[in-house]
């Protein structure tokens, strides 16, 4: 019988994970084409963790068309998602992740975890995005990663930029986008398949709710 790619979920967590993300990830576990397999890194720094789950999914891995499923513990994903993914056959491929940021008046205003560079190389966040959508930095809350790509960059992927002063300049999700990049490699957001994020409620719903009671 031939063996089946894997497919290897890595959820960074602090101990729990939200319940509709168990209820999703059990659906995952029986993708008829791929082998899928679970890991719950425990793990901080949050670099540490993710470079952790690189060294073990290449310790694992063994067929071109394996690939590494980020997750986080606060993310409620579509059901169609792992497939939705997998069908876009990309080496770097996000779903939509949702955070919010407060507006003028303190509202919560929800925005894409995905950037693209201006004319002066900073990273802007990306809204209008439609689709299957290049950008140049996407959050790693679930995002599906090629076997090749850390064949090519090493698995010490991942890792936090600092100041002179020792405050943070770039996370190391974005550092792994440039990382990528530098080495040839797309990075895409499927703007049409968003994930939840939770933080006790659903930022997006409290979000919507917030700016319609306010009107």
């Amino acid at each position: 019988m031939e063996k089946k790619p894997l497919i290897y979920i890595a959820v960074t967590n602090q101990g729990t994970i939200h319940h509709k993300l168990a209820d999703t990830l059990i659906k995952y576990a029986k993708h008829p084409k791929y082998d899928v397999r679970f890991f719950f890194p425990n793990i901080v720094p949050l670099d540490a963790s993710r470079n952790t789950c690189v060294e073990n999914f290449i310790k694992i891995s063994n067929h071109e068309d394996d690939r590494l499923f980020f997750v986080d513990d606060d993310m409620d994903l579509p059901l169609n998602g792992l497939d939705v993914l997998i069908e876009h056959d990309k080496d770097i491929v996000a779903m939509c992740a949702i955070m919010v940021k407060p507006d003028d008046r303190g509202f919560l205003v929800p925005l894409p975890v995905a950037c693209r560079y201006n004319s002066d190389k900073q990273y802007i966040v990306h809204q209008g995005g439609t689709g299957l959508t290049e950008v140049d930095a996407v959050g790693g809350a679930n995002i599906m990663i090629k076997r090749k790509v850390f064949e090519t960059i090493g698995t010490k992927a991942y890792e936090y930029d600092y100041y002179m002063n020792g405050t943070l300049s770039l996370v190391a999700d974005y550092k792994f986008c440039q990382k990528a990049q530098d080495k040839g490699f797309k990075v895409y957001v499927d703007y049409d398949c968003v994930s939840h994020h939770y933080k006790e409620i659903d930022l997006l719903e409290f979000s919507r709710t917030m700016q319609a009671y306010a009107r």
